[in-house]
């Protein structure tokens, strides 16, 4: 029975989910309240995770004794680590702790890279930044008249933002005939200044819709607490227990896959040559805000999960890189999709199971490992890129 309490212990990892996720350097907990404050919902406390003895998503047993009822109860957060040691990882700590954020990092990767080809291809990167940022109004409108967190409203709101600002990017830069990246500069940041007044005005840090879990998101805190084995996987009723960002992120990627599919090629068209598109009397810029929605719902669905400095990270990296190496149309959209699953796949892996893996006291923030590889993406494919170039005219000269 001692065993079974271990969440996760290698080298005397602390084993409650709230713990290890706190090991992992997660920046927010959703539900929890900020500055200290103990709460008896808080996810992984043994409050809000306790399911009922024998029933679906029973909870891990203790540490210690205190006969069967005990013995079916959360350990309380704050209560010393594992005993006796190491206890290796089981499958269903990684069903509990590390499925959910792992897929969440895959989903919001391949959704932002297949859109971040288009913006690269379009030579408009900074739009993707500048969605990214400007839909925080939205979000938090949407939470503020409806009350609730729910996926659909600050979906709404966000496409609302979303589009806002793009037609206001178009105004300000013909009215003012300001550069672009001037006019896109201008708007996002007074969109995002203005959600973040709004977040402090509406009552969103009550929830922890925070600066924190703006910028870094909460990926190290999603937890599907009614995993109980590889049997869950099959098991409808404790499928209902994943996090709901999974099925936005999910909803959406699908969404986004099957649009691109429809309007491949005039899609390709307005990246490559938008006057040709126009001339054949195609809707350029009816496909232009279409473009500028679906990558203002990515972002929104990955907002929550990853944060908005990722966001733009999964739109720009994994693109520029393909574009460094491929000039094929195909490759560089369908590319950008698989390089930025990968990228969001073995930077939360390399963040935190790995290590633990391992038996090294290491937990690295997932976001800032998922950004860190996609940099060090981009500066391989330049440099092959240069290797290659310095290669043909090489071989041109000797010819």
């Amino acid at each position: 029975m001692a065993g079974a309490a271990r969440t996760r212990g290698p080298r005397g990892r602390p084993c409650a989910p709230d713990a290890a996720r706190r090991r992992r350097g997660a920046p927010c907990r959703p539900g929890a309240p900020r500055g200290g404050a103990s709460s008896a919902g808080r996810r992984g406390d043994g409050h809000r995770l306790r399911r009922p003895a024998g029933g679906p998503g029973r909870a891990r047993p203790a540490a210690g004794g205190g006969g069967a009822a005990a013995a079916r109860t959360l350990r309380p957060a704050g209560q010393p680590a594992c005993p006796g040691g190491e206890a290796p990882v089981t499958i269903r700590d990684f069903l509990m702790l590390d499925l959910p954020p792992l897929l969440a990092a895959l989903m919001a990767g391949a959704t932002c890279g297949l859109l971040g080809s288009f913006l690269v291809l379009r030579r408009e990167s900074l739009v993707g930044d500048a969605l990214s940022h400007a839909v925080l109004p939205g979000i938090v409108l949407g939470f503020a008249i409806t009350g609730a967190r729910s996926g659909l409203p600050m979906l709404a709101g966000a496409m609302v933002a979303g589009l806002l600002a793009v037609v206001l990017i178009s105004v300000v830069q013909r009215a003012a005939r300001l550069d672009p990246g001037a006019a896109i500069g201008a708007i996002f940041t007074t969109f995002f200044a203005v959600g973040l007044v709004l977040m402090e005005t509406t009552g969103a840090r009550s929830v922890d819709l925070d600066l924190d879990c703006v910028l870094f998101g909460q990926l190290e805190t999603l937890v599907w607490a009614q995993a109980e084995g590889l049997h869950s996987l099959v098991d409808p009723a404790a499928l209902e227990g994943l996090p709901r960002q999974l099925g936005l992120l999910a909803g959406v990627g699908i969404v986004v896959a099957v649009v691109v599919a429809v309007l491949w090629r005039p899609l390709k068209l307005i990246c490559f040559d938008p006057g040709y598109a126009a001339a054949l009397g195609m809707p350029s810029r009816a496909l232009e805000f279409g473009l500028a929605l679906l990558v203002a719902a990515a972002a929104v669905a990955a907002f929550e999960s990853v944060g908005s400095i990722l966001v733009v990270a999964m739109l720009v990296c994994p693109a520029a890189a393909l574009r460094l190496m491929t000039d094929r149309y195909g490759a560089q959209v369908l590319g950008g999709a698989a390089l930025g699953a990968a990228l969001g796949g073995v930077g939360y892996a390399l963040a935190g199971p790995v290590p633990a893996a391992l038996g090294l006291e290491l937990s690295l923030n997932a976001a800032g490992v998922i950004g860190t590889l996609g940099g060090l993406m981009v500066a391989a494919a330049a440099l092959v890129r240069a290797g290659v170039t310095r290669g043909r005219q090489g071989r041109a000269a000797v010819a």
